[in-house]
């Protein structure tokens, strides 16, 4: 039987001064973008969350993980993940490697929204509309150039249900 391939989850809040909502993920990662939070974790372990608005660094580990093909790497809306990680390190990654949860839910008929579909699966870990508002308020703060440190509650939003479905 052959070994089981390891998985990295991974979920990430980011800003940019375009709006994603008008013009796609590709023009959103074109304007003055950054990846605020990097949220990850392999297989089972712990959810860790590295604050890169801060000066925090990917552990050597990560990047190692997303640039080896052997490596599945997991994300709600993978697609963005994908991309958003691509500018960070000025490369084009291969979606060859990446699996996508939305795209699990959309076959299942789920709704495509992250919160709305662990509602309707009545997962123990919900989205905390708290986390929620203060990850708004941090978005909008970086546009100003300011980058507070990440509030405990976005860390625990993200830890519950964002990277791991």
């Amino acid at each position: 039987m052959a070994d089981k391939k390891r998985v990295l989850s991974i979920d990430l809040e980011s800003y940019s001064d375009i709006d994603l909502t008008k013009c796609g993920v590709y023009r959103y990662v074109e304007g003055d973008f950054h990846i605020l939070l990097f949220a990850y974790a392999f297989d089972d372990e712990e959810t860790k969350i590295i604050d890169l608005a801060c000066g925090e660094e990917l552990p050597q580990e990560v990047i190692d993980a997303i640039f080896d093909d052997s490596i599945i790497k997991a994300a709600w809306n993978a697609q963005f993940e994908r991309t958003c990680i691509s500018r960070y390190f000025g490369t084009q990654l291969s979606p060859d490697s990446w699996q996508c949860s939305m795209v699990w839910a959309a076959s299942l008929s789920l709704p495509l929204k992250l919160k709305t579909a662990a509602e309707v699966l009545k997962t123990g870990e919900q989205k905390d509309d708290a986390g929620e508002r203060s990850n708004q308020q941090r978005v909008m703060a970086a546009g100003q150039g300011i980058f507070p440190k990440t509030p405990r509650r976005i860390g625990r939003d993200l830890r519950n249900t964002a990277v791991r479905m």
